[in-house]
Parts: structure tokens; C-alpha cells; sequence
């Protein structure tokens, strides 16, 4: 069933009218998918094959804008448009399995620790004073470009933790603009990593699993820019010893990002909610003593984009900071950033 799309009446039944409902003041809840309380949406997907493999429980309240998830065994369901809420509650389920980019796996390839920044510890903080490193997430997604506009304006770099196929944009490296934007990213010097292939929870996936995660979203990127990266954000933030989580990721050759400031931007999507991420924002440039930043946004949320980021830009510049790539901020030299695919034999 990989790369098959919703007909219509999947699309009628599992996003059109429980939207409707949520919209009329009335949250839709999603307990699991064969065992729902909103009968047309069990239908829908059994009527795909849809089984509860992976239970998944939602929280929708249109109202606000906003969506919440709980952990499931295959991860949790991320995504703050409330038009694509419904559809990614079953994407993300055992209805719809990941499509695997096409290409040699890049399992196998050579993964020396380039370079001085740390693989055993989580980065949360800059090293370089007075920048701030600029993190989005999530994307590429239809408010990206915007987003680069914005940077150019600035004069300043970002990185973006890519995922390859979540929120059911299709796969980066074959859909739309989005080849393009990637491209785009790195002619005008910002930082392409990794947030995994579907936006899963790394803690609760084996360790083969994590590492197809990781695997598949190299590929996707390398098809688009003849490498990948060696810098990893972990979906949810997620990724401890116990689980195995960071002995695959330092494996693998990757950097575990985190961040010292959320913008809550994905908490608060809303044209009338943007003023709380601008405080935050606003309170850590002015916090007394502060010697850089590194913050955490999201390319998918449109207010984030088109309101809260040009207002950061502005408060950046007026402090006579530069925004950069958490590479820079690290005093990490570019070539470290990437790896080249091995060619196939």
C-alpha cells in the first residue's frame, strides 16, 4: 500500500467530517483506528486495511489550532494544521507503511567521527558568542521558501532538521518543490540535517528500526544533494542511553542536537497565539549576561514563518547579533557537516 493515496470518500469520511465536527466546538477523539468512536472513521480504515497494530490516541480541538498526540508503538502524530490532522492520524498508523527512497542504503558506509564536537554528549548550547543558531524543523514543508526569503533579507543561515516523509508531504527527494527548496537551502549556505524519515520516537523502535530511520532519510537527502549530514535533532527530543538511542546515533556518526530555547511555536500556531513565542524569544535576548542562543522553531507552522521569525530577525539584528547554522555556532567547520553516499558495487 506504499505511495497510495486517499480516495475520495477516505478523504470525506476520515479528514471533511470530523473537521466539520471539531469545527462546530465539538473535539474529535481517536482512541485506535478499528475501535473508534467516530464510526466513519473505523470505517475508513478497515475499509483500507487498517489494523491496530499500533494504537494511536488524539486529541483535536480545531478551536485552538492545535493537536495533540500520545506516544503509540510506532511513535506519535505531529502536525499543527488542523486540515491535515485527520489524514496524519492514519498515515502515521499501520494503515500507510513508508515508501523507501530509491538508491543504494547507506548502511554499510564508512562513519569516521569527523571533527570536534562532541558524539557522546547532547548539545543544547552555542560555543560562539553573540549569534544565535536558527533551528527549524520539520520541514521542508509550504512555508519554507518563505522562510529562506527571510533569512537572505537578514543575511542570516539556519539549519533545518529535515524529515523525509512525514506529516504526509511525500517523499522529499521525488515531490513538488521540494528538491528544489533543499537545493536552494545549501546554494545560499544554511544547514541541511537529519529529524529521521517519518518523525518517529526513536526510544520506542529497536535498534534496527532507529537505524532505518536514520538510513533512509540519508538517502532521500542525497538524492537531492549528493550527501548527507552528520547533525541530528531527535524527533520529540527523545533519545536516551537506555534505549540505545544515542549509541546508534554516535554509530551512525551523528551530533544529537537539542536546544536552550523553545519558541513554543508549534504549541502556538494562531495568529492571536504569536505573541507568546515572541515573549520567549524576546525575554532570552534580553535575559542579562546572555552570550548567544540556540533556539528551536518549526518550518511548518506558518505563523512561525511569516510572523514570529522576521520579528526574531529584527531582534537580532538590533542587538548586533548574527543568526548562523548551529554548525558555525559550534566553531564546526562545513566540511564536517556532510558525508558522501559510498558508491554502490
Amino acid at each position: 500500500m506504499a505511495g497510495v493515496e486517499p480516495d475520495p470518500t477516505f478523504v470525506e469520511t476520515v479528514v471533511k467530517q470530523p473537521l466539520a465536527r471539531a469545527e462546530r466546538g465539538a473535539p474529535v477523539r481517536v482512541v485506535r483506528p478499528t475501535a473508534v468512536k467516530d464510526a466513519p472513521l473505523a470505517s475508513a480504515v478497515r475499509s483500507m486495511g487498517g489494523v491496530a497494530r499500533h494504537p494511536i490516541t488524539v486529541e483535536l480541538d480545531v478551536r485552538w489550532g492545535q493537536e495533540r498526540a500520545r506516544r503509540t508503538t510506532m511513535g506519535m502524530v505531529s502536525c499543527v494544521d488542523p486540515t491535515m490532522v485527520m489524514r496524519n492520524v492514519v498515515m502515521e498508523s499501520a494503515v500507510r507503511r513508508r515508501k523507501t527512497p530509491a538508491g543504494a542504503s547507506t548502511l554499510t558506509d564508512p562513519r569516521p567521527l569527523l571533527g570536534a564536537v562532541s558524539y557522546d554528549r547532547d548539545i543544547s548550547a552555542c560555543t560562539k558568542q553573540k549569534v544565535v543558531g536558527l533551528t527549524y524543523d520539520d520541514g521542508p514543508g509550504p512555508y519554507t521558501g518563505k522562510l529562506l526569503d527571510s533569512l537572505k533579507q537578514y543575511g542570516f543561515r539556519a539549519i533545518f532538521f529535515i524529515c523525509a516523509n512525514n506529516v504526509g508531504k511525500g517523499e522529499i527527494d521525488v515531490t513538488g518543490s521540494y528538491p528544489a527548496i533543499v537545493k536552494r537551502m545549501i546554494a545560499e549556505g544554511h544547514q541541511v540535517a537529519s529529524h529521521t524519515f517519518s518523525h518517529y520516537d526513536l526510544e520506542d523502535l529497536s535498534s534496527d528500526q532507529r537505524k532505518q530511520q536514520m538510513v533512509k532519510n540519508e538517502r532521500a537527502i542525497a538524492n537531492i544533494i549528493g550527501k548527507y549530514p552528520t547533525y541530528m535533532r531527535p524527533p520529540y527530543s527523545k533519545c536516551n542511553a537506555d534505549s540505545g538511542c544515542q549509541a546508534d546515533m554516535k554509530a551512525l556518526g551523528y551530533h544529537r542536537i537539542y536546544f536552550d530555547v523553545d519558541s513554543t511555536d508549534f504549541e502556538n500556531p494562531l495568529p492571536s497565539q504569536v505573541g507568546a513565542p515572541k515573549a520567549i524569544l524576546h525575554a532570552a535576548l534580553t535575559s542579562p549576561n546572555v552570550k548567544n542562543i540556540l533556539a528551536i522553531q518549526h518550518d511548518v507552522v506558518e505563523q512561525s514563518v511569516t510572523n514570529l521569525s522576521p520579528y526574531f530577525f529584527a531582534q537580532i539584528k538590533a542587538k548586533g547579533w548574527t543568526g548562523v547554522t548551529v554548525g558555525e555556532c559550534l566553531g564546526d567547520p562545513q566540511a564536517n557537516w556532510y558525508r558522501t553516499p559510498k558508491k554502490a558495487t
